[in-house]
C-alpha cells in the first residue's frame, strides 16, 4: 500500500529488507511477478530450503506469491518483483535495450560518454 513519485511502465515492488538474526518475513506478491532476491548482507533461507548468503540473487518463478525469508544472521536483502513487460530483450552486461541495434547504439552511447560522467572522470 505504499508508493514512491517515480513513474514505471509497469507494476513492480522493490523493498529494502532490514531483517534481524532469526527474524522471518513473508512477503506476498501477484502471481505474475518475477522476483529476485538480492542479499546485499548477511544470509537467509528462502522458503524454507534455499540458502543465500551476501552478494548472492536469487530468482525465483512465476507464482511464487507467498515468499518465506528467515535470517539466518543479521541480513539485508532487496527485493525486486515485478509484472513481466511482455517485450523482446537484447542485454549485454549493464545493457538492456529491445534489439539488438538499440543495444549496439546504447553501448556507443556509453562509450562515447553521452550518458554522462562522473565527476572524478572529467
Amino acid at each position: 500500500s505504499m508508493g514512491a513519485p517515480a513513474s514505471t511502465f509497469s507494476p513492480i515492488t522493490l523493498l529494502d529488507l532490514h531483517l534481524a538474526q532469526g527474524a522471518d518475513f513473508v512477503l506476498t506478491l501477484p502471481a505474475a511477478y518475477n522476483v529476485g532476491l538480492y542479499v546485499v548482507r548477511g544470509a537467509v533461507l528462502v522458503n524454507g530450503d534455499r540458502p543465500a548468503k551476501t552478494q548472492q540473487l536469487v530468482v525465483l518463478g512465476w507464482n511464487s506469491t507467498d515468499v518465506q525469508l528467515t535470517a539466518t544472521e543479521g541480513s539485508l536483502v532487496l527485493v525486486l518483483a515485478g509484472a513481466p513487460i511482455e517485450e523482446p530483450l537484447a542485454t549485454y552486461g549493464p545493457f538492456v535495450m529491445n534489439t539488438n541495434e538499440e543495444l549496439m547504439a546504447a553501448i556507443a552511447d556509453f562509450e562515447s560518454g553521452n550518458m554522462g560522467k562522473f565527476p572524478e572522470d572529467e
